[in-house]
């Protein structure tokens, strides 16, 4: 269902092979930056709802925009960014009818009401966004019951009528594109090597295994430790997430399990095919933030090392994502070490990806990243600085951060890779011959 709007744009902007790219490039300026933006917006209206200061809740949407692939996924035509919006959209909605601990506002019956319906039609549309995402309905549903205002006839049927529309919507594409409203594109996979993957467990879903939570929550190339540090924060505060608000705690915790669980069972595609960090658990992302901000104040609360030790993983995980997503953030999965096997070396050679500081500037090379890497340093020093200016905890900060810093990139760098050094250098010489010159 979302690729009717592409076929919309692929015809106004012509409807040949010649129009893709400025179809391309219009989705993304128009549409999916402006709404990732969104999302973040959103998610820092909740962290704030939930009593995190707001100098807090501003310094974890830099640690979560800047420090995981959520950008990188809202910037680029693919679903993830839209359900991780629509999952915290939804949550946004609920929260107008019903406060942080379960007490219906004060906007009026018919008010309240209209909120919930559109929390259901948040779920619904993440459903027709992406499949999988039924489990952000699946949690929304169990976090509403959480209230026992919401345990009456009027306020399902409220949910219910949201969720119905997006959701008829879905199956009648599917009707309309495979001949039943049952039937999925992973039914209809053009290669056999991808049907293949969804042709066993539950369209290719298994109980998961050691060895795809060790990547997804592990691994430098698709885990959660390195990639997104702020998200697995976030699991971490599920516990300090009840304390606060119960339905949105069950919200929450059941959609980001269910989607951990989901994804790890995926044997054959858990990784996300070519890309950098775990693509696949994005639509549950924002969710997660609203956990990690509630341990990033607990933790910045008790200053001294354990604070700067934080502050130093969420700067390396900034610096680690953006760096490699400024050389190639496509990586097959065959690498396991990318900020050495891949990043480093792209960026020894001056090939990053192609960018705005080309783009605007007309600057090449690594000089094309130097105003990318000044506002990152910005970004950098805003979220650790009140750590810094604290009085008589600069030491023990400062020693924290290069501490967890240190750890972070030695990790990172001195991982094994699986592939030969011979195969390395190839592709990388291979991606740096495709590199072409922006317009």
């Amino acid at each position: 269902m979302l690729g009717l709007p592409f076929i919309a744009a692929y015809k106004v902007f012509g409807g040949d092979m010649g129009s893709i790219e400025k179809m391309t490039n219009f989705t993304r300026t128009f549409m999916m930056v402006p709404l990732s933006l969104l999302t973040l917006f959103l998610i820092r209206f909740l962290m704030v709802r939930l009593g995190v200061a707001a100098v807090i809740a501003d310094r974890s949407v830099v640690a979560f925009a800047l420090g995981t692939s959520f950008l990188h996924y809202g910037a680029v035509i693919f679903g993830h960014a839209l359900v991780t919006l629509l999952s915290v959209g939804a949550a946004a909605a609920m929260w107008k009818a019903v406060d942080n601990a379960g007490e219906t506002q004060n906007v009026g019956e018919r008010k309240r009401l209209l909120w919930i319906t559109l929390a259901g039609f948040c779920a619904g549309m993440a459903f027709a966004v992406e499949y999988q995402a039924v489990v952000v309905f699946i949690g929304l549903f169990l976090g509403f019951l959480m209230v026992a205002e919401n345990r009456n006839i009027k306020a399902v049927v409220a949910l219910g009528l949201g969720t119905v529309g997006p959701v008829a919507g879905a199956l009648w594409y599917n009707f309309a594109a495979f001949g039943n409203p049952l039937a999925t594109s992973y039914d209809n996979l053009h290669h056999k090597a991808s049907q293949s993957n969804h042709d066993h467990g539950f369209f290719g879903i298994e109980l998961p295994s050691v060895d795809t939570l060790y990547g997804l929550l592990i691994s430098p190339a698709r885990g959660l430790l390195v990639c997104a540090p702020f998200v697995l924060l976030g699991i971490a505060g599920l516990v300090l997430l009840w304390k606060r608000s119960r339905w949105l705690a069950v919200y929450c915790g059941v959609t980001i399990v269910f989607y951990l669980l989901m994804v790890a069972g995926g044997k054959d595609f858990w990784f996300g095919g070519w890309s950098f960090g775990p693509r696949l658990l994005v639509p549950m992302f924002g969710l997660a933030a609203l956990g990690g901000a509630l341990v990033f104040e607990k933790i910045e609360a008790h200053g001294g090392v354990s604070a700067g030790a934080l502050g130093g993983v969420l700067v390396a995980a900034i610096v680690y994502n953006v760096f490699v997503f400024s050389m190639f953030p496509e990586l097959p999965f065959e690498y396991s070490s990318p900020f050495r096997s891949v990043a480093i070396p792209l960026a020894a050679l001056g090939a990053p990806s192609p960018n705005l500081g080309m783009t605007l500037l007309g600057l090449s090379g690594l000089w094309s990243l130097f105003p990318l890497l000044l506002i990152v340093v910005g970004f950098c020093v805003y979220l650790v600085w009140p750590l810094m200016v604290r009085p008589g905890q600069r030491v023990a900060v400062v020693v924290g951060m290069v501490l967890a810093a240190s750890v972070f990139f030695v990790f990172v760098g001195g991982y094994p890779e699986k592939n030969s050094v011979e195969n390395a250098k190839k592709f990388v010489g291979w991606i740096s011959t495709l590199r072409v010159e922006t317009k």
